[in-house]
């Protein structure tokens, strides 16, 4: 029986933050309600990521690991591929944040379930 991953209560809640930092913080990830291409990708970023884990939660498997630290690996790389139309440093700076815990986590999760421990008893 699969169950859901210890990373997806942690993945969701990293999500919704990510959701919520540019309507939060509009000063340091960018303004979405002016149009910040910045902002909006780590707006919509956070709505997926938030899916995914959901999904992971729901309907547990192998998938959503996978899935997440592509996102995470987005939300690192978002600030340079985005960076003709943001304003860089505070925005750089918690992508970066934020993309690097959501990649560990995942990253680890991904591990795991690929290299399960068996145990003789």
């Amino acid at each position: 029986m699969n169950r859901s991953g210890w990373q997806d209560p942690l993945i969701v809640t990293l999500g919704a933050a990510t959701f919520a930092a540019p309507w939060l913080f509009p000063t340091t990830f960018g303004d979405a309600a002016r149009g910040d291409i910045m902002a909006w990708s780590i707006t919509l970023t956070g709505v997926v990521l938030t899916t995914v884990a959901l999904g992971g939660i729901l309907f547990p498997g192998r998938w959503e690991a996978p899935l997440e630290l592509a996102l995470g690996l987005w939300l690192l790389v978002s600030p340079w591929a985005t960076l003709p139309f943001t304003e860089a440093i505070p925005s750089i700076l918690g992508a970066t944040i934020l993309g690097g815990l959501i990649v560990m986590i995942s990253g680890l999760a991904a591990f795991m379930s690929t290299h399960p421990h068996k145990h003789e008893e």
